[in-house]
Formats: C-alpha cells, sequence, structure tokens
C-alpha cells in the first residue's frame, strides 16, 4: 500500500476483500465462531466454540470484543485494499522568542528546523502528506521595530510597546499609546527605556531610578508596528507549501524551513483557525484523505483578538467537529512548563488528539521533538480502508465483515456498529463512512478502541472480507 511504510508505530495492515452472494441488508447477523457457532452481546454461545480476543481475556457474560474465523467457503473474489492516506497541516511558530537559547546552546529555532527536516527525509513518513506554514504572518512593507508611528506606515498602525502607563500602585508594565489606555492603572503613557550598564537587568524603566546600580535607563526603547503581525485568518488558510506527499515534497519543504527567520509576536488564534480552515478545504478537495493539523508553539497568545486559551481550544473544537484533529507540540523553557501543558493541554484535548507534546529546553530539544513528531505520525494515522467494488461489481453491505489476525495467528472476527456514535469504548467495532440504505459507503472506519488494538501489534493484519453475513453483537 501507499502508505504503508508509515506505520512504523503502528500496525502494517493489509485488507482482504472477498465476495459472495447477496442478502438483504437488514438480515440479521451473529458472529460467527470456528465451530460455526455464534456469539451474543451477553457473551452467551451456540456451539462448542470459543472467539479469540487479542486485546483481552473473555468469559461468560461478559463483553464480546469479536467472535472468531470465517468459514473459508466464502473466499472467492479477493482485492487487496488501500489505506487511506494522511496528510499533516503543520503550523509552525517563528516568533521572535524562537531565537531564545536551549541548554544545548542552540535556539530553539534552529533545532525545530532540524527535527522537522529529519522527519520530512524519514523513510517512514514516505506517503505521508505535509503542508507547511509559519505564524506570525508578515504584513509586507512594515518594518521589524519602529520609534514613530509614522515609522509603520499606514499598513502597520501605530508603533506599540515603547510607551507604558506609569503608576505609583502597579509594578507591572501596561502598554499604551496615549494617557486615555491607562485610566484602569491611573498612570500617565511615558517613553519606555531599557536599563544598561555594568549590572544592567535588561528590563523595563521610566527612569535611571528603575534601574539597578551603575546602570542606567536608556530611550528610548524601539517599538514593535501594532499590525505588523497579521490577524487574518485567511493569511494561515493557505501554508507556504501546498500539502505534498514525501518524500517528493521534502525538498521545498526543507527550502522553506532554512530561509525562514524569527520574528514578530504570537497570534495563536487566527494562526490556529487559518490550519483548520486550510486542513478541511484540502479534506474537501480530497475525500478519501485523512487530515488533521500540528500546531507547534513555543509561546503563550499574544496578539489579535481572541487570547484566551479557552476559546482557542473551542476553535480546536470546532474543528474536531468537523473531521480535524489538532495535535500540540510545545517548546518552553523548565519555568513556563506547568502552566504551558495547562494551556496547550486544553487546546489538543478539545481538538481530539489527547494531551499535548511540551518540550523543556533544558531537553534535547530537537530529539523530543522528532519523537513528537514519530508519535502523532502513528496516532493520527487513521484505521480507515478504502471499500472496493467486488468482481460481481455490486457489493452486498450485509456481507461485509473486518477481521483481524494477529502476530500469532489468531484471527478475531470484529463486530459492525451502527455509527460513530454506537463505538463502544471498551469492545468497539466498525462501521461505514455512509450507512446504507441511506447512502453508497465508500470505506470502512474502525473505533478508536479497535485502532489502538491494532496499532499494538506491529505483526498484525486486517481483512476485510465480503461475502459472509456482517457479524453485529446482539
Amino acid at each position: 500500500m501507499r502508505i504503508a511504510r508509515l506505520l512504523s508505530l503502528a500496525v502494517p495492515l493489509s485488507a482482504v476483500f472477498v465476495a459472495c452472494g447477496e442478502s438483504s441488508p437488514d438480515a440479521p447477523a451473529l458472529t460467527l465462531l470456528p465451530d460455526g457457532g455464534t456469539v451474543r452481546r451477553d457473551g452467551s454461545t451456540t456451539g462448542t466454540g470459543e472467539g479469540p480476543d487479542p486485546f483481552g481475556p473473555g468469559g461468560d457474560g461478559g463483553t464480546v470484543i469479536g467472535g472468531g474465523e470465517l468459514p473459508n467457503q466464502c473466499a472467492a473474489d479477493m482485492q487487496e485494499a488501500q489505506q487511506l492516506p494522511l496528510d499533516l497541516y503543520m503550523m509552525v511558530d517563528s516568533s521572535g522568542s524562537m531565537a531564545d537559547k536551549t541548554a544545548g546552546g542552540t535556539t530553539k529555532w534552529a533545532d525545530v528546523q532540524t527535527a522537522l527536516k529529519a522527519f520530512v527525509d524519514d523513510p517512514a513518513s514516505a506517503g505521508l502528506g505535509v503542508g507547511l506554514e509559519f505564524f506570525p504572518s508578515l504584513v509586507a512593507g512594515v518594518p521589524e521595530d519602529c520609534e514613530t508611528d509614522s515609522a509603520c506606515t499606514p499598513a502597520g498602525g501605530s508603533c506599540w510597546y515603547r510607551r507604558a502607563c506609569k503608576s505609583k500602585s502597579s509594578t507591572q508594565f501596561v502598554f499604551c499609546a496615549t494617557d486615555a489606555d491607562c485610566g484602569a492603572v491611573a498612570g500617565d503613557c511615558q517613553d519606555l527605556g531599557v536599563c544598561l550598564g555594568l549590572i544592567a537587568s535588561g528590563g523595563g524603566c521610566f527612569s535611571d531610578n528603575d534601574c539597578l546600580v551603575l546602570s542606567t535607563c536608556s530611550k528610548p526603547v524601539k517599538g514593535y508596528c501594532k499590525n505588523r503581525d497579521s490577524c487574518a485568518v485567511a493569511d494561515y488558510a493557505s501554508p507556504s507549501a501546498a500539502i505534498g506527499t514525501l518524500p517528493g515534497a521534502a525538498g521545498n519543504l526543507k527550502s522553506l524551513l532554512t530561509a525562514r527567520g524569527v520574528s514578530g509576536l504570537t497570534p495563536t488564534g487566527p494562526a490556529l483557525e487559518g490550519a483548520i480552515k486550510g486542513a478541511k478545504d484540502h479534506k474537501a478537495a480530497n475525500p478519501t484523505h485523512s487530515v488533521a493539523v500540528v500546531l507547534a508553539t513555543d509561546g503563550f497568545p499574544t496578539e489579535c483578538s481572541v487570547t484566551d486559551i479557552p476559546s482557542i481550544a473551542n476553535t480546536a473544537g470546532a474543528g474536531f467537529g468537523a473531521g480535524i484533529k489538532t495535535f500540540v507540540i510545545g517548546v518552553f523553557t523548565k519555568d513556563e512548563e506547568a502552566q504551558a501543558k495547562t494551556n496547550l493541554n486544553q487546546i489538543a484535548a478539545k481538538g481530539g488528539s489527547g494531551a499535548a507534546f511540551v518540550i523543556n529546553t533544558g531537553q534535547n530539544v530537537s530529539q523530543a521533538f522528532v519523537q513528537a513528531l514519530n508519535t502523532i505520525r502513528g496516532a493520527a494515522l487513521p484505521c480507515d480502508y478504502k471499500l472496493p467494488v467486488p468482481a460481481s461489481g455490486k457489493p452486498d453491505y450485509s456481507k461485509v465483515n473486518v477481521q483481524y489476525t494477529s502476530g500469532t495467528g489468531q484471527k478475531t472476527t470484529i463486530f459492525y456498529v451502527a455509527d460513530a456514535a454506537s463505538c463502544d469504548p471498551t469492545s468497539g467495532g466498525w462501521y461505514y463512512d455512509t450507512k446504507p440504505p441511506a447512502g453508497t459507503p465508500t470505506k470502512v472506519i474502525v473505533c478508536p478502541k479497535t485502532c489502538e488494538g491494532f496499532k499494538a501489534d506491529p505483526k498484525a493484519k486486517v481483512d476485510i472480507v465480503q461475502g459472509c453475513e456482517t457479524v453485529t453483537v446482539k
């Protein structure tokens, strides 16, 4: 299969389709055991056979994971199946803080570049689709820093972060443009400086009195053009590198990574929303593909209209509801790590990927980042299989089964369930993308719990058998 090489962390799955005979779509079916017996939901059986369970022990009255091997007489028309492709839309933080040093003496950005290049060059990534965009997206013609509003040009807005409210009651810097911005802290809007000297802290100041001994307050500090970083969702919905299949797409991805410098703040809200929109658009154009977003960041949201974590997590949740998972990787200092985990885990959980991968700069950042990407590659790879038309030309959707063969040769027939909502959290199952007879299925989708079991056995395989009565739980 085209995607088979992606399964270094997942099961090398194959599927065989077998067809014979037709039946009413609504015909009842029970699990077939090796001796011809059947299985009901309560665990009782007819005959003396016992359906093997690759995911845990069974027992009288217990949850039934699956039945046994299907009858040999059903084996007729065989077709090799195709596992559906996986595409990743990577949204990578290239803000100014990515220039901060790691324990290894390199910068966070250099380590992330190295990791991403290694990932796209990895033979295990062959067949994977990858697209790449960076945030912030920078507005053309706006300078990186400023000392006056006029320096920002009309597109850049005002010169921000160079003035702050001076308040006797607060030690926090509240940035401002005029005195009117200081109402909440009851201070005056004054030029901000930076402490320089033999014992300089590098911190902000209004006067020499705010600095340590032998240091002075140097003014003015350079500001940042407020509108230099785009807050437009559309600017993040079209990746700099459109999703392309590895290894062919690797060269362009690596060139873009090399050319990208670090600059700007952290507009996480529109960046994630744009990535999800781009992923949805790609999926609409490629309906047989599974598409996910990978958000990689080193900072807390600092600009644009949405900066609170619950709202950004809800954006990820809306994407998951539309079939787009969001995976999250964070790179933070040890002091930031705890808060970063709290924030990023909210986004990952709402995005359907569980928990974020948070790396602290005391680690080998490049190595940990590659490990996170490898885990994502395996976790995001879907247990979805294309449903081909049998040689007879007419599928019978009441005679389709999913059969799992463990690495030791033990066979289990997975139960059919009506839809995703019917997936049992313990016994799993499988379902069609479109439920007949309301529509025409194009693929079979394995429930999350069953998919976990598939991926846990690197020597296992999956056969999809057409021609035997569909095994359901009674």
